[in-house]
């Protein structure tokens, strides 16, 4: 029986050794992605393009199932900002359309 060859500590320590790099390697990845977001983000800043670029890049990672899944576990603040600054935008849009159809229903 292979379970009396080695005890419970060192078992655990079998599994858990190449587990912590694995996900050693999965935290530096995280890293350099969200690093890559923020260029990305500063590069259309630069490029002073905060209209519709960046909408349509904003709205691109949030309709991205992978880019969702990454962006619900870690904090990018520039997506942060430009998603709530859309988001923001969108209702203000929203209810000013729906206060010039009130407007134009009751004269």
């Amino acid at each position: 029986d292979w379970s009396k060859d080695i005890s419970p500590k060192d078992a655990f320590m079998q599994v858990k050794t190449p587990f912590d790099a694995h996900l050693s390697v999965l935290t530096e990845k995280e890293e350099q992605i969200k690093e890559l977001l923020e260029n990305a983000f500063t590069f259309l800043e630069d490029a002073m393009l905060k209209g519709q670029e960046m909408v349509v890049f904003v709205t691109g990672l949030t309709l991205s199932q992978e880019a969702a899944m990454y962006l619900m576990d870690n904090q990018v603040p520039k997506y942060e900002k430009y998603r709530d600054t859309l988001m923001i935008g969108t209702r203000k849009a929203e209810i000013l359309a729906k206060l010039e159809q009130d407007d134009i229903r009751n004269p």
